[in-house]
């Protein structure tokens, strides 16, 4: 026998004794019992004819062979995990399964027509659909519980790659009308005010701080809200003022507010397709992204709204 003879059930155990120093733990750890786990560390012993672990009545140290023939085993399973996880994804599709994660203001406003197209093309599909500010979004995408994400489109971050597909401009929001007199406001009016936005993390938020820290202006946040509905109750009660891009006044009904055009500087939120960085598109994703583009360049929008100059009308 050789090195090549061994098994993934006594690659994974070899791995698992030498993390944990144990071969209870590891045993634990696989489900199986202690004389099964010790089992296939005498196979793969046996099997590249070498010692892997010096036993003491305390603890288990890996020898110098398997300390180098370790970085080649957690290869191997991590390869082995990607590839069938990647496979795993596709006969989702196959059994016609896609995981959206979105900005909430997208899935109120945009998202219907989007998935009216693509139930009418794709009837089979099941869709599931997670709403949550950007970095859960984000979350959603890293840990694999969603494919594809309707969000921000944050420049230079390798983790994901991104297309966009809205710009959005950005308003002062306020319940008090003498406020709204001056039009355009700016970032600056702000410091007259008690200022109220999104907690950190947000996709507001980080347009907010990005101004700030572009433009030197020092706002004295009052408060953070959770979510816009949050901050809307917040300025219907006369606590602060905000700065919200288009579809979050649209998508949170806070069109009984004052909202009037930002300048100094114009900004405007980019939000768009968003997926991992290295992952191949599913079938069902590529569907989804093709009728998202389509949507954006052969539909109206809220006011504020425009497609990016990227988008063009993707064939059925």
């Amino acid at each position: 026998m050789a090195a090549t003879d061994l098994t993934l059930t006594e690659m994974r155990a070899i791995c698992e004794v030498a993390r944990l120093r144990s071969f209870s733990a590891a045993a634990r750890s696989m489900r199986l019992s202690q004389p099964s786990l010790s089992r296939l560390i005498r196979d793969a012993e046996r099997a590249i004819s070498t010692r892997l672990f010096e036993r003491t009545t305390r603890t288990v140290i890996p020898t110098p062979i398997c300390d180098r023939l370790l970085p080649l085993l957690n290869h191997v399973l991590s390869t082995l995990s990607s590839g069938l996880a990647a496979i795993d994804q596709y006969a989702r599709v196959e059994r016609g399964a896609l995981s959206i994660a979105t900005l909430p203001s997208i899935a109120a406003v945009l998202l219907p027509g989007i998935l009216e197209v693509l139930h009418r093309e794709h009837p089979n599909l099941e869709i599931n659909i997670w709403d949550g500010p950007h970095d859960e979004v984000e979350q959603l995408l890293l840990s694999g519980r969603a494919e594809i994400a309707l969000t921000t489109c944050v420049p230079d971050d390798a983790r994901f790659k991104a297309t966009p597909v809205w710009v959005e401009e950005f308003y002062s929001v306020s319940s008090d009308p003498e406020w709204a007199r001056v039009s355009p406001r700016l970032w600056a009016d702000f410091k007259q005010v008690p200022f109220v936005t999104t907690r950190e993390g947000t996709s507001i938020r980080l347009l907010v701080d990005r101004v700030m820290h572009d433009t030197g202006i020092d706002l004295a946040i009052e408060i953070g809200a959770a979510t816009v509905a949050t901050l809307g109750g917040l300025i219907r009660g006369g606590l602060g003022v905000s700065a919200l891009p288009a579809l979050e006044i649209t998508g949170y009904g806070l069109g009984d507010l004052y909202a009037v055009p930002l300048a100094g500087p114009v900004v405007h939120r980019t939000t768009g397709l968003v997926a991992p960085h290295g992952l191949p598109a599913t079938p069902a994703a590529i569907a989804f992204a093709n009728t998202v583009q389509r949507h954006a360049a052969d539909s109206g929008f809220p006011s504020g709204v425009k497609a990016a100059s990227n988008v063009k009308a993707v064939p059925g």
